[in-house]
């Protein structure tokens, strides 16, 4: 007697499908920007940070939110 199972129907298996959706929204969200463009944005506001720039300023020059901008600065 042969037994199935439905994988689909795994905890794990659902668990790494959203983790996998998440991070393809995530690199998807704004289309035309590389990674290797958002690398260097997010080096570039650190950077302004350190020198003195204000948040406002920093989310100005680079074209991002403020919330962006507050983001970079908590990941470092």
């Amino acid at each position: 007697m042969p037994i199935t199972l439905d994988i689909t129907k795994d905890l794990r298996y659902q668990e790494g499908k959203q983790i996998g959706e998440a991070r393809g929204k995530e690199i998807g969200k704004k289309e035309g920007e590389t990674i290797g463009e958002k690398k260097e944005k997010f080096k570039n506001i650190l950077k302004g940070y350190s020198k003195g720039m204000s948040l406002e300023e920093l989310a100005d020059f680079f074209e991002v939110s403020i919330d962006y901008v507050k983001n970079v600065i908590k990941s470092n």
